[in-house]
């Protein structure tokens, strides 16, 4: 999963976003990125809260860990997961595309 990279104090997350979709899910993989649809829309942050939350409930990580890295006003983003190993968000992340399908 080239979209996970290991840092010292956590781990990257590559995200390519799609607000204003019908509802919140992971899409897939597209290059490089994870691409995660958001329901609610790219206007006064709604959307990236969306996005935080949704990642906190399926990785099972609190949302104080979860923060910006780039991309807070764009489509591609990067989060940090503080505190996280890379194998347990691949773990994670690799069960959630299995049961997107």
């Amino acid at each position: 999963m080239d979209f996970i990279r290991e840092r010292d104090d956590g781990i990257s997350l590559s995200l390519r976003v799609k607000p204003g979709a019908g509802r919140t899910g992971i899409v897939g993989e597209e290059g490089r990125r994870l691409v995660i649809q958001i329901s609610a829309p790219p206007v006064e942050g709604k959307a990236n809260r969306e996005l935080i939350s949704f990642l906190a409930k399926k990785l099972d990580i609190p949302k104080s860990r979860i923060s910006f890295l780039i991309g807070e006003k764009g489509r591609e983003k990067a989060l940090l997961i503080a505190g996280s190993s890379k194998k347990e968000i691949e773990r994670k992340i690799a069960s959630l595309l299995r049961g997107k399908k």
